[in-house]
């Protein structure tokens, strides 16, 4: 398990102390997208919220508006859940420079109103 204050947080100016930075390393970014995936596919809105802080800010695309707070991420998680099944997520770390973390997804899941198939791609950058 991840230490519990380590969690991204996207505001400017925010997140853990300096001090607590120098102790990331890609090992702990790839346990949080472990757990990140683990939470997608639950299916369980709640359990992604420890994985960010009281004031993280979320983007599903770099087009779309910014979620802002903890709560509005779950929320946003749980709408996003009602239209999907089976998802299936995996990833790949391509660097972790504290406190940036970047790495690639994929993910698959099956639309339940349909049966039809759904496959994603992108990349995640995640500020700690």
């Amino acid at each position: 398990m991840r230490p519990p204050d380590l969690v991204p947080s996207r505001a400017p100016g925010r997140g853990m102390a300096s001090d607590r930075i120098n102790e990331l390393n890609a090992a702990i970014f790839e346990d949080w997208l472990e757990q990140y995936a683990a939470a997608w596919a639950s299916l369980d809105a709640d359990r992604a919220g420890p994985l960010f802080t009281a004031d993280a800010v979320y983007h599903w695309t770099p087009f779309d508006a910014p979620i802002k707070g903890r709560a509005a991420i779950v929320s946003a998680w749980g709408v996003a859940f009602a239209n999907q099944a089976e998802p299936r997520m995996t990833s790949t770390v391509l660097t972790f420079a504290p406190p940036l973390g970047i790495a690639c997804w994929a993910t698959t899941f099956r639309r339940p109103a349909t049966g039809e198939e759904v496959s994603l791609d992108g990349v995640l950058v995640a500020e700690f």
